[in-house]
């Protein structure tokens, strides 16, 4: 609530991630993101990943598969948009002008670290080693330390780059995963619809 009161004061658009359950915020649009590959075992938490039951998409406004591959049917009332990001790029995050690696570590501390190596395969890494930690860890000097061992360039992701490179030696590389996004077409107009006018 705090949260909000601050980004009323800052902007007209407030974009509130995992909120689909907080409904105590009045909302104009809420946009539910289900991977392509589908949900899982279809059970809630903590038996399965889901928060709420499948029936819970029929008060979305807009439903979005997201992620490559063929889609796992869904039985939707809505038609569902689609949305995908690649890898365009590794970026050193200390700056240095070493050439992006082929062979890579990867590290990370998201929820689905799978993705991050498959996103890796298909940018043409070659993922030698695989660093997981719990989701929204927070990296000590120890764990620095271990992965500066490892025998190929670390790569994370840019939310694990955030927490990294304050801790990491500004001579060595980190490379940054960077993303592009691939939105069907119509779904920015599809969400503007849905908010109020200037």
């Amino acid at each position: 609530v705090a949260a909000a009161r601050l980004a009323v004061a800052h902007g007209d658009v407030i974009l509130l991630d995992d909120g689909f359950q907080y409904r105590q915020l009045d909302r104009r649009c809420d946009i539910v993101l289900v991977p392509a590959a589908g949900t899982g075992n279809g059970h809630l938490i903590p038996a399965g990943p889901l928060r709420e039951p499948l029936a819970a998409l029929e008060r979305a406004d807009l439903i979005v598969r997201t992620g490559p591959g063929p889609e796992t049917p869904l039985a939707l009332k809505q038609r569902p948009w689609h949305w995908q990001t690649r890898i365009a790029r590794l970026e050193d995050a200390m700056q240095g002008s070493a050439p992006e690696p082929r062979h890579v570590a990867a590290v990370s501390a998201i929820a689905r670290p799978e993705r991050f190596h498959d996103d890796l395969a298909r940018h043409g890494c070659i993922v030698d080693a695989v660093r997981v930690f719990p989701d929204h860890h927070r990296y000590s000097r120890r764990d620095i330390e271990q992965l500066l061992a490892l025998p190929t360039p670390v790569v994370v992701t840019a939310k694990d780059a955030v927490k990294l490179a304050p801790l990491w030696p500004r001579k060595r590389a980190l490379w940054i995963a960077r993303q592009e996004a691939e939105a069907e077409a119509g779904l920015l107009d599809a969400v503007l619809e849905r908010l109020p006018g200037p």
